[in-house]
């Protein structure tokens, strides 16, 4: 079985319970199935309050006062690394206060090359059957071409990409 590639160690079950002292109090997954620790998000999270031993169902959480049989501390899983996507329409208007300059220039870079800065004026959008465009300067790009591709440079002097996380 392989479990969740963010876990740093085992998940602790009733055989090692007695390890487990050390983090009460501590937040943690728990599941009385350890196929779920395939996926970190189905299990449940929450406070260790208890240890019981090599009980079957040894490890009491705090949050709701249920048993569970494994347990792993927080502490021994990977953060998940963050997901973004490409803006909306919507959202690339909504955030265009942030990324325009006097004389409605944006300044934006490619994601590969931190010497590339352009500043180009912001002449709008267009909507048409295939795709949303964003016309910069001469340019037309996509809501995609401009996620996949490239940063722009807030007004705190912040380079950000083109989409938002989900």
């Amino acid at each position: 079985m392989q479990l969740d590639k963010r876990f740093k160690v085992l998940p602790f079950c009733c055989l090692s319970a007695e390890k487990c002292d050390k983090y009460i109090g501590q937040k943690g997954y728990f599941s009385n199935n350890i196929a779920l620790f395939k996926n970190i998000d189905l299990c449940i999270d929450g406070t260790l309050e208890a240890v019981h031993g090599d009980e079957a169902e040894s490890f009491e959480m705090r949050d709701n006062r249920k048993f569970y049989r494994y347990f792993i501390p927080e502490c021994f899983v990977e953060p998940k690394e963050k997901q973004f996507r490409p803006y909306t329409l919507q959202e690339f208007k909504g955030n265009l206060p942030k990324m325009i300059f006097p004389d409605d220039l944006i300044h934006f870079r490619h994601k590969n090359n931190e010497f590339s800065e352009y500043a180009q004026r912001y002449n709008g959008y267009i909507v048409n059957s295939r795709a949303t465009v964003i016309c910069l300067g001469s340019r037309e790009y996509t809501l995609g071409d401009l996620f996949e591709n490239f940063e722009y440079l807030d007004k705190d002097g912040e380079w950000n990409t083109f989409g938002v996380e989900e």
